[in-house]
């Protein structure tokens, strides 16, 4: 039809509807138009998704520069339904020109959807809650496993519900799930986790950090020596600057096993400088084998020390671990069955 001829329309069938979002139904029609379509308002699922589908390619927005959103249902529950679905398919688009991957995902629950639309005889606005609820789920799936990326766990699986507290009773449940909340991160307070080696510190450090990434914080997990080895790196590299402002701004950053390895010079000094950064914009936690009384010993600067415990100790807390080693126990028992299997 001519340009004329479709301004002076007020309803469209499926076919023409169809014919609208491939771009070829107006034959005239002028650079950049754009229009806003009275739909039937008993319009099957399927031919919405057969558009989105056709969005999806970008063929749409690119040829015709229509918008979605501008696609309605002349009735309440109807319009909801289809602008619903046409920002899930708005989410295929935006996903195609990016990661054909995601777009390829997404295309498989819609289908699954169709599918268990057509054989339950799903009401549109269940269908819409449905892919809705999919891809918030995909989305916060993707988020978790970048922030997992990010923090880089010696041992991902670490959790708190793989730990025996019972191997050491005395050690502070309620502090651990206290701290398991994130709650001492929105108040941008610093945790110790001390105790003997084979305690369970680094466990549940671990264990804490990915109970932080679930609630939405961002988690920097290193090792001491590993923390303090690429700052050295990244001081040579002369990015020295840029990463120390990332390390600094991170919601949670958990220095693990300090006092475990044999310290550069420079790392009194250097942890002081983060943990000075940090001190009340952000959350710190450390794990070591020494108590705070060695780290000055073990750091080799006990200025430095001192200061930086004044202010891990000022909103801190502490949890003491052990006293009983898990790895020696473990190992006795294997010991034992060696023997009796002798």
């Amino acid at each position: 039809m001519t340009f004329a001829e479709f301004q002076a329309r007020s309803r469209f069938d499926q076919a023409e509807l169809l014919a609208f979002a491939r771009g070829t139904l107006v034959s005239d029609a002028p650079a950049g138009f754009a229009a806003r379509l009275p739909l039937p308002p008993l319009l099957m699922v399927d031919r919405i998704v057969e558009i989105g589908a056709e969005g999806a390619r970008g063929r749409v927005v690119a040829e015709r520069d229509v918008h979605p959103d501008d696609w309605f249902f002349a009735g309440a529950i109807e319009a909801l339904s289809i602008a619903a679905i046409s920002r899930g398919y708005n989410l295929v688009l935006g996903h195609a020109r990016g990661r054909a991957d995601d777009a390829l995902a997404l295309t498989a629950v819609l289908e699954t959807r169709l599918r268990q639309a057509q054989s339950d005889k799903m009401p549109p606005i269940d269908l819409v809650s449905a892919l809705v609820a999919d891809e918030l789920h995909r989305r916060q799936d993707r988020l978790l496993d970048r922030r997992h990326k990010l923090a880089r766990f010696r041992d991902p699986d670490r959790s708190l519900d793989s730990f025996d507290f019972d191997f050491n009773k005395k050690m502070n449940r309620a502090l651990v799930y206290e701290l398991a909340t994130g709650r001492f991160i929105a108040q941008r307070e610093d945790v110790l986790f001390l105790g003997p080696p084979g305690t369970g510190k680094s466990h549940l450090a671990q264990a804490v950090g990915r109970a932080a990434i679930q609630q939405g914080y961002r988690v920097i997990y290193r090792e001491a020596h590993t923390l303090l080895e690429e700052l050295a790196e990244a001081t040579l590299a002369g990015t020295r600057k840029a990463y120390i402002a990332e390390i600094a701004t991170v919601p949670l950053l958990i220095i693990d096993d300090l006092g475990m390895r044999k310290l550069p010079p420079t790392a009194a000094e250097d942890l002081l400088e983060l943990v000075m950064r940090r001190h009340e914009r952000a959350s710190t936690l450390f794990t070591s084998n020494r108590p705070v009384e060695d780290w000055g010993k073990v750091l080799g600067d006990a200025a430095a020390v001192a200061a930086m415990l004044d202010r891990l100790l000022h909103h801190g807390h502490v949890l003491k671990c052990g006293p009983r080693s898990w790895r020696t126990k473990i190992g006795v028992e294997n010991l034992q069955e060696g023997q009796a299997t002798e």
